[in-house]
């Protein structure tokens, strides 16, 4: 078998007992091409060339989306996967971030690119964040918020923590935005969340299907609840509500 790699490669095959592959200085490699795209698409984005940022993140997506030798489980095989898979994840990532800030019809690709991010990094808050900026601009605040409350949840049960400052930050703006608008004016209003606390090891103690029927239970219950005491809901995000009441009793 070596002499036949020897032949194919030319004399890019170098030792015996060692064998090691000597490149030319001129050799291109996609994996170095694709991170030198990316830094440029990177860069560009910081500087606010979208163009020029949508365009080198072609160039990454089209050499990452690819993979490398899947199923492979050798040590340097699985390195040179984590490597391709950060770049796919951050060109994903500043895809999305530039079509979002051209804006118009490149929301819906923008869209798409931070979903994907986001199924690959289900804990990366950039991605999300310029996830739910995107929702929020093409006109979908509730579902940038209920994305919020995924990951927040997510976050809690998993890792034990909450989302960062710029999460954060981001999410009290969206509710902000939806705050309901009273007739007569501004009014003092009292607002509540509510949660089901650790509800992903609840999902794993009792299966899907329990779940989902005590979910509909839950839901039923707590409508009824905030008709009875004239509330609005204002929000629905998995196993949580946003509700405005007129007052606090």
């Amino acid at each position: 078998y070596l002499s036949k790699i020897r032949r194919a490669l030319g004399g890019c095959v170098e030792g015996r007992s060692e064998v090691r592959v000597v490149l030319p200085s001129d050799a291109w490699v996609d994996v170095e091409a694709a991170e030198e795209a990316l830094y440029r698409a990177e860069g560009a984005l910081a500087s606010g060339d979208w163009g020029r940022a949508c365009s080198a993140t072609r160039v990454a997506l089209y050499i990452a989306e690819r993979g490398f030798l899947t199923g492979c489980d050798l040590a340097w095989a699985t390195e040179a996967r984590r490597r391709i898979d950060d770049i796919h994840i951050r060109a994903l990532e500043c895809s999305a971030a530039a079509s979002l800030a051209v804006g118009g019809a490149e929301l819906p690709i923008a869209e798409k690119n931070a979903r994907r991010a986001a199924d690959l990094a289900p804990f990366r808050e950039s991605t999300f964040q310029v996830l739910m900026e995107v929702l929020a601009a093409r006109g979908n605040r509730a579902e940038a918020l209920r994305v919020y409350d995924g990951l927040r949840t997510r976050l809690a049960d998993e890792v034990g923590t909450a989302p960062g400052p710029a999460l954060e930050s981001l999410a009290r703006r969206l509710h902000r935005d939806r705050e309901p608008v009273f007739v007569g004016g501004p009014q003092m209003r009292t607002f509540v969340f509510t949660d089901i606390e650790r509800s992903t090891d609840l999902v794993g103690l009792i299966g899907d299907e329990a779940w989902n029927d005590l979910r509909a239970w839950h839901d039923r219950a707590l409508r009824a609840l905030f008709e009875e005491h004239d509330g609005e809901e204002i929000n629905h995000a998995g196993d949580g509500f946003f509700v405005a009441f007129p007052d606090a009793a």
